[in-house]
């Protein structure tokens, strides 16, 4: 198992979607960041996937869900937007609903990745009316592949799958 991840790792590396970034100087973001964040609901569990970079900006999935501390919390998933600065700032932008459960709102991130690009912390922003209410986020790099979890990528599926009008 474990060498199987560390295959996964080198052939990601060594993709050209990786050396670009690497040759562009820019951070790599690319990835699954897991943790948690509060807000009016309690603490609750966070995947930010991050599957696109071009330069210091990337887009991805904001995926939350209960813990064990705090099963009372929903589960559902939107997309986001964010930009990373030179100086480590991350703000990650709220985009389009893709399983929304009723009561909950969109919210951001604003804080500041480590040195070592494997964490990131900070505020939890937007909108207005929720900022009062919402705290802090904490979260670990935990997979250097963006793997989208199943309730985003089931929506996107079926989204997809939708005929256009």
């Amino acid at each position: 198992m474990r060498f199987a991840k560390i295959l996964s790792v080198a052939a990601f590396l060594a993709s050209p979607f990786a050396s670009a970034l690497a040759q562009s100087g820019e951070p790599l973001m690319v990835g699954a960041w897991q943790g948690s964040y509060v807000c009016l609901q309690g603490r609750t569990g966070l995947t930010l996937t991050i599957d696109r970079q071009t330069n210091e900006t990337f887009s991805g999935y904001f995926h939350f869900y209960p813990l064990r501390r705090n099963p009372a919390a929903k589960e559902g998933c939107y997309s986001v937007e964010g930009r990373r600065t030179a100086d480590n700032r991350v703000v990650i932008t709220t985009g389009s609903w893709i399983t929304r459960p009723p009561g909950y709102v969109m919210v951001g991130l604003d804080g500041l990745v480590t040195r070592s690009g494997k964490s990131m912390a900070g505020n939890v922003t937007s909108p207005a009316f929720v900022e009062t209410r919402c705290q802090k986020f904490a979260l670990r790099l935990q997979n250097p592949r963006p793997e989208v979890d199943a309730i985003c990528r089931g929506a996107l599926t079926a989204q997809a799958k939708a005929p256009a009008r």
